[in-house]
């Protein structure tokens, strides 16, 4: 007896890396009991960047999108910066050289401003 081979709620190679500008702006839907029964495939197609949008009867009731990095994680992850060390008492801080005297402020000052002109 032959058994009937059930389709993939999913899209067909939805779990893609790249995908294309008019792929990534297509949503897939899925509803909630293929939801249930595939949870571990639905989070992989958000790993990958896509948004899914959640049904029930038809009836969009939910959206399951990508966390979006920010600013300071994706530099963390490029190595550009590196997370501090220990925590930083500004109360003991004290600067490593004296600050410029009144005259040195003063001469660059009017340097600035001759050159604009």
């Amino acid at each position: 007896m032959a058994t009937a081979k059930k389709k993939s709620p999913l899209p067909k190679g939805a779990a893609k890396k790249s995908p294309s500008a008019i792929e990534s702006a297509i949503t897939h839907h899925i509803g909630i009991r293929e939801l249930r029964q595939d949870a571990s495939k639905v989070m992989a197609i958000v790993e990958s960047g896509q948004t899914l949008v959640v049904t029930r009867h038809g009836k969009a009731i939910a959206t399951i999108n990508p966390i979006v990095k920010d600013k300071f994680q994706h530099l963390l992850e490029l190595g550009m910066i590196t997370p501090a060390t220990e925590k930083f008492d500004f109360r003991n801080w004290k600067p490593k050289s004296p600050p410029a005297s009144a005259e040195l402020l003063a001469a660059a000052l009017r340097e600035i401003r001759e050159s604009r002109f």
